[in-house]
């Protein structure tokens, strides 16, 4: 008893100290809270207008060496700002916080301290917290972020400076050309120029394009300048960070294309004419930025494509001229399959997305924005980012798919496609439509989803999925799934009439059909194509090559309730899964039932657990694809998991659901009839191979 009034007592003290020290003391009045806050937003300001004046100066400078489009930009502030933060979310916040007149009372006294320390000041710490932050980091960038002002200051200049030298160098041919001592001035060399062989490709390409004029016996010295210049900039500024064939095709156009307009007599004449004209300067300062960019790829570890691959490109990727340009030619034709090109977010009208198969098959993937054209220039602006990517390697990261309780914010339609898991190389397009994201799902995938549904809740068993040891009892997820079949992808060229069927077909060609009859082969009109392939064994040799169908895959975008662990789970609906209804509720109930529970006639599920270990840039849904060997992805085969309960929203998303996963287990065991009636037929007398 004597210890439960000292236990009293000592509670009353503690209260009656907290409530002195958030109601009276000093230190935590509402009125110095108020000021430390001010504090730190007026050396926030501080600090931002110290940047902002620099840059107002570095701006002025160089807005006075620009003419029209051409000379130097603005100075960028995007790799500052990813320094500092974004401060300007911090005080758009600040600003509501201090337009809250609830909140910041001008009144002092014990009970405004008391509700202000217990009500605002823990988010007011936190706002002066982030305040303080972005105020240590400005502090250490600041003498650095000035030091690189400067250096851009003199690197215009610089720039200035060539521009003067080379008038001078014009202006001293001009005036001293008949000087018997006088040798005309050679422009210095590259570290990169144009192979022979590429050379002769350009040259054969250039004069069936429109321009009939290089035909003549003045040959390339009639090379149009304006028509040119506008070529330069349309594959210069395609050019891409890597190395590939098609970046190294632009380069070396553009070399091809500054050194045929330095030749020109049109730059001759405007030399004489109009010394330094604005397309004299452009001129210039893209042979300087041409220069750079050779050296830049001369001395990368990167190696050069070889010189037998890139002659093997068709003749269009050896086109000179822009298809803008080429009035009495076809339009511009890519050298490569194009897989998918359409708009994405945020600019659809200027930003795209395009992919196409290279010849080692490969993914080309180009992300490409368009800015327009200033007032007073011609030429708009792209900026173009170009990965390649191996499918067998890929990283296909579904931000769009992640899981979220209902009601929370639904992510936007983003995805992330990166070469390799550093995600070093890679791009993060964001689409106007779910079958526009669908499609490139599909492609690197290698299965095309054919229906979903979100906001479900899943339940298994956690014993054998891979899982720490204290999920041992019913594993609760939350998340989507999608119905995945195993498909082709088809580009965007064909049409519907030229698609293949995927019932019987004849055969492609009547020496295959005689090679087969020849040792008394079923008819392949009898056999299903979903499972059959000719293959040749020689210049009159055929067989048929046998492939066991896959099932389709229920696959499932899943995070632990407990804990936020990302994963994928991926079954095989074959012919033994379906769903129970006597395993749900509605036995024993009779509301409406929105549970649906999966089995294998008393046989596990055949299910595989793909786990994200480190969080979001390891959730890899390429890793479940055709292309991911079982090595490489490393997936869990779960074991012993007899059912699987998956709750949905409403019930008429539990009944779409039961009805396509009986259809197609319905279709799947109809295709596996075949394959067996099929195999049986042959079997001993031609058969190749059985792969499956």
């Amino acid at each position: 008893m004597a210890l439960d009034i000292v236990g009293t007592v000592g509670q009353a003290i503690k209260l009656s100290w907290q409530i002195y020290d958030k109601g009276f003391s000093k230190h935590n009045s509402q009125s110095q809270k108020f000021v430390e806050f001010g504090d730190a937003l007026l050396a926030l300001n501080e600090n931002l207008t110290t940047i902002k004046n620099t840059v107002k100066v570095l701006d002025s400078d160089l807005e006075r060496k620009r003419v029209g489009i051409y000379g130097p930009c603005r100075y960028n502030l995007a790799s500052l700002e990813n320094i500092i933060g974004n401060f300007r979310l911090t005080l758009d916040e600040c600003d509501r916080w201090l337009n809250d007149r609830k909140r910041f009372h001008q009144s002092d006294g014990v009970i405004t301290n008391i509700l202000y320390n217990i009500n605002t000041d823990p988010q007011v710490v936190h706002m002066t917290e982030r305040i303080a932050f972005h105020n240590v980091k400005i502090g250490l960038v600041l003498e650095p972020f000035k030091m690189h002002v400067q250096w851009e200051l003199a690197k215009s200049q610089n720039a200035q400076h060539r521009i003067i030298a080379g008038r001078l160098q014009d202006l001293e041919e001009l005036l001293a050309p008949s000087a018997s001592n006088f040798q005309p001035r050679k422009r210095p060399p590259r570290d990169l120029e144009v192979p022979t062989e590429i050379r002769f490709r350009f040259e054969s390409a250039v004069c069936l394009e429109g321009h009939r004029e290089l035909q003549s016996p003045e040959g390339f010295s009639s090379f149009p300048f304006s028509d040119g210049l506008q070529a330069f900039f349309h594959h210069f500024t395609s050019i891409s960070p890597m190395v590939g064939s098609i970046p190294y095709v632009r380069l070396m156009k553009s070399i091809w294309i500054m050194d045929r307009i330095w030749e020109s007599s049109d730059w001759a004449k405007k030399k004489r004419t109009d010394p330094g004209c604005l397309e004299e300067q452009c001129l210039r300062e893209m042979d300087v930025k041409l220069r750079e960019e050779c050296s830049r790829v001369a001395n990368s570890n990167l190696p050069l494509p070889r010189l037998d691959m890139v002659l093997r490109l068709p003749d269009e990727a050896f086109s000179i001229w822009p298809s803008q340009l080429n009035d009495n030619a076809a339009s511009e034709q890519d050298p490569l399959d194009v897989l998918l090109d359409f708009p994405i977010l945020p600019e659809l009208n200027s930003h795209t997305l395009r992919i196409v198969r290279n010849i080692d098959d490969t993914l080309g993937v180009e992300d490409k924005t368009v800015a327009p054209a200033e007032s007073g220039g011609s030429m708009s602006r792209e900026r173009v980012i170009s990965v390649n990517i191996n499918p067998q390697s890929a990283y296909f990261v579904p931000i769009y798919a992640m899981p979220s309780e209902l009601g929370a914010l639904k992510p936007v339609l983003t995805v992330k496609l990166q070469s390799s898991r550093d995600g070093v190389n890679g791009v993060m397009p964001e689409f106007k439509s779910k079958g526009d994201l669908l499609k490139l799902q599909h492609l690197v995938t290698g299965y095309r989803c054919i229906g979903q549904s979100n906001w479900i809740k899943v339940t298994s068993l956690g014993k054998g999925q891979g899982l720490p040891t204290k999920y041992k009892g019913n594993y609760q997820e939350c998340g989507s799934v999608q119905f995945w079949r195993k498909q082709p992808y088809e580009t965007l060229q064909l049409d519907a009439a030229e698609r293949r069927p995927s019932g019987a077909t004849t055969p492609s060609s009547g020496h295959t059909s005689d090679s087969l009859s020849t040792f008394g082969a079923p008819s392949v009109i009898s056999m299903s194509s979903a499972h059959t392939q000719r293959v040749s064994l020689g210049s009159t040799v055929a067989g048929i090559e046998f492939r066991k169908p896959e099932p389709p895959l229920l696959v499932l975008f899943l995070k632990s309730t407990e804990g936020g662990r990302l994963s994928f789970l991926a079954i095989e609906l074959d012919e033994e899964t379906a769903v129970n209804p006597n395993s749900c509720d509605c036995r024993s109930t009779r509301k409406s039932c929105k549970v649906s529970v999966l089995e294998r006639l008393r046989k596990p599920l055949l299910a595989r657990r793909y786990h994200a270990e480190n969080g979001l840039h390891e959730w890899n849904l390429a890793a479940i694809g055709e292309h991911w060997s079982s090595e490489t992805a490393s997936p869990t085969n779960v074991e012993k998991m007899y059912w699987l309960q998956i709750a949905f929203q409403t019930k008429e998303e539990k009944d779409s659901f039961n009805k396509n996963v009986a259809k197609l287990v319905r279709l799947f065991t109809a295709r596996m009839m075949d394959y067996k009636r099929d195999l049986d037929s042959i079997l001993g007398k031609n058969i190749i191979t059985v792969k499956a």
